[in-house]
């Protein structure tokens, strides 16, 4: 697949996943509602894993979308579908996946044969991964 025809499906698949781009003014509240989340994880180091599972959960999966819309994934996908030799139905583990937006792109257009198994820290960014796969009715995503 072509590079243009790439990133013109993955900004459509992040339409119909995430939503619309959000606006500069509103990414300057999510960028503050992040930092200070980020600041009680790494106020202190050794912080407790149930705390930052806490902080993934209750606070930052609810912004995560709108940055996922913010961003352009797509030298990723191209990158990923040129060097790697993955196949239509390759099995792909992705850690720290969040939202499994790129994930759920990656299952639908590179590997529909395959799976991609997804593992997050965040009950609360998995439960929204798992509204995404449903959603976009992907089935090859372990979640």
């Amino acid at each position: 697949m072509n590079k243009k025809l790439l990133k013109q499906r993955f900004k459509n698949h992040l339409l119909k996943t995430v939503g619309r781009k959000p606006t500069k003014k509103e990414m300057v509240e999510i960028e503050r509602k992040i930092k200070v989340s980020y600041g009680k994880i790494y106020d202190k180091p050794n912080k407790e894993e149930f705390v930052m599972k806490k902080i993934y959960d209750n606070e930052l999966s609810k912004v995560w979308g709108r940055v996922v819309a913010n961003e352009d994934l797509s030298p990723e996908v191209i990158l990923f579908s040129k060097y790697t030799n993955v196949t239509p139905n390759s099995h792909i583990t992705s850690f720290a996946s969040g939202l499994a937006v790129y994930e759920l792109f990656l299952a639908k257009e590179i590997v529909p044969l395959g799976k991609i198994s997804c593992i997050d820290i965040s009950d609360g960014m998995n439960k929204i991964a798992r509204k995404f796969a449903k959603k976009l009715n992907q089935n090859n995503i372990k979640l």
